[in-house]
């Protein structure tokens, strides 16, 4: 062998050497949420104020996407007993929504989780809605909140919970609130939909930063690897 050839293997052989240790390095950055696993007890609708308390209850399924969170999906609409006046907040008259909560196990290896929601809600009056969706791991809470278009509209959007790194997995909650805006009269309807597939997702994790670095770097060592051995064939 003369010495450009031995040349060509040595670079050829560190080539494939660095590509299989930065992709398994990737990959496992991919997967190293898999041990953290949320679970669901219950889920219930109600209506604190002056308003019927649906007997429909909310479920909870587990998403297998690596963190194991849990998908919320449900609907109901609340009546309205008697005349009032909605207000600013999402609890100023009937505070109508959800209540739901769950346990878990597994060490957080990643500090950040993300809450994504998509959900519809409409009312009978056309009065635009007020609403606060919030959730909460180990007692770390997060909450949004906006208002609707006159008579409903969809609702999407994300929020994240932050502070998990190192802890274990005890605890999750999740509440909805929902409120006429203007006055409303007896029998006036607020109706809520969380479809499943669209949803309430709780238990997303947000990316890496070193993660896309991981794959970027492997998938030049790879193409690299390939004009190598263009080369020396």
């Amino acid at each position: 062998m003369t010495s450009t050839d031995r040349a060509k293997a040595f670079i050829s052989n560190r080539l494939k050497r660095t590509a299989l240790i930065i992709l398994p390095l990737a990959a496992a950055a991919v997967q190293a949420h898999a041990g953290v696993i949320f679970s669901f007890s219950g889920g219930t609708f109600s209506a604190s104020g002056n308003a019927t308390t649906p007997t429909a209850f909310l479920t909870g399924t587990q998403i297998p996407n690596g963190v194991n969170g849990i998908s919320l999906a449900g609907g109901t609409t609340f009546t309205t007993t008697s005349a009032g006046s909605g207000g600013s907040f999402s609890c100023a008259g009937i505070c109508a929504g959800y209540n739901t909560f769950g346990g878990g196990s597994g060490t957080f290896d990643f500090d950040t989780i993300l809450v994504q929601y998509d959900f519809i809600l409409s009312d009978s009056n056309g009065s635009p809605l007020n609403w606060s969706l919030g959730a909460g791991i180990n007692g770390l809470n997060n909450s949004v909140g906006g208002t609707t278009l006159a008579g409903g509209d969809e609702e999407t959007g994300s929020f994240t919970i932050s502070g998990l790194q190192g802890a274990t997995l005890s605890s999750w909650n999740s509440f909805l609130q929902i409120d006429f805006v203007n006055n409303y009269n007896s029998g006036d309807t607020i109706t809520l939909n969380i479809p499943g597939g669209a949803s309430v997702d709780i238990g997303v994790a947000t990316p890496e930063p070193g993660t896309g670095s991981l794959m970027a770097i492997a998938g030049a060592a790879l193409a690299g690897l390939a004009a190598i051995r263009r080369r020396l064939s």
